[in-house]
């Protein structure tokens, strides 16, 4: 856990509610970090600093329903050594996803040429991606 606390946290989302919901987080519990408005899908991705992981969770398909082909943008614009997706292998309704595998998005992956180590945990899958 102590290693945790030396890092740099940046979290991003387009509801100023939440934006400062976590700055305040991070300021109380004495957190490394800042929480900034951001929109994957209109804002430059150049301007996101530059990381180690990022983390992306159960966000792309909601992404891909508003802009279709719009993760391969995401994600060779993303500045950062690994990349952790999930997706949920249930919808709202609580009914399991019959194409929980995502065949879309291993086929993205292997365009994009990045590895990637898949990871099956509960009603999510996650895939690891190394760029």
């Amino acid at each position: 856990y102590t290693k945790l606390a030396k890092l740099t946290y940046y979290c991003l989302d387009i509801s100023k509610n939440d934006i400062k919901l976590i700055n305040n987080h991070f300021k109380a519990n004495n957190i490394k970090g800042k929480a900034f408005l951001f929109n994957l899908i209109d804002d430059n991705l150049g301007k996101l600093p530059k990381v180690d992981l990022c983390l992306m969770l159960k966000l792309l398909e909601s992404l891909e329903a508003i802009k279709k082909g719009i993760s391969q943008s995401i994600l060779k614009g993303l500045r950062s050594n690994y990349i952790l997706v999930s997706f949920s292998k249930k919808s709202l309704a609580g009914k399991k996803i019959r194409k929980a595998g995502r065949s879309w998005f291993r086929k993205l992956l292997k365009d994009l040429n990045y590895s990637y180590e898949i990871f099956d945990y509960g009603n999510e899958i996650f895939f690891l991606i190394r760029k």
